[in-house]
């Protein structure tokens, strides 16, 4: 599949990002972090490369997407990644603001 497609587009998380401490209340929580995780713990088990970056907003949190490459090929993965931070720009600089006010 890799070698036809090079770089797979994926969310990172299956929701919006949960509350700072979220996992810390608990099994459950935990758990519904590392479900919601699913794509990004799978492509982990399988030993491919791949890169996070975030997208947007929703509901005042960050959302992101996960570029998974093919083995050795990480140079496509953050090639893609800067070209989504150009176009999205530095999510940081909004959060960071919102919290200076």
């Amino acid at each position: 599949f890799l070698d036809r497609y090079p770089l797979v587009l994926s969310p990172f998380l299956m929701q919006p990002v949960f509350d700072w401490d979220y996992d810390a209340r608990g099994y459950e929580q935990t758990r519904d972090l590392f479900m919601s995780a699913l794509y990004s713990v799978g492509v982990n088990y399988l030993g491919l490369p791949a890169g996070v970056t975030p997208v947007g907003m929703a509901a005042g949190r960050p959302t992101g997407v996960q570029l998974i490459g093919r083995r050795f090929r990480e140079d496509l993965i953050l090639d893609a990644l800067e070209v989504l931070e150009r176009r999205n720009g530095v999510q940081a600089k909004v959060l960071w603001a919102r919290d200076g006010d």
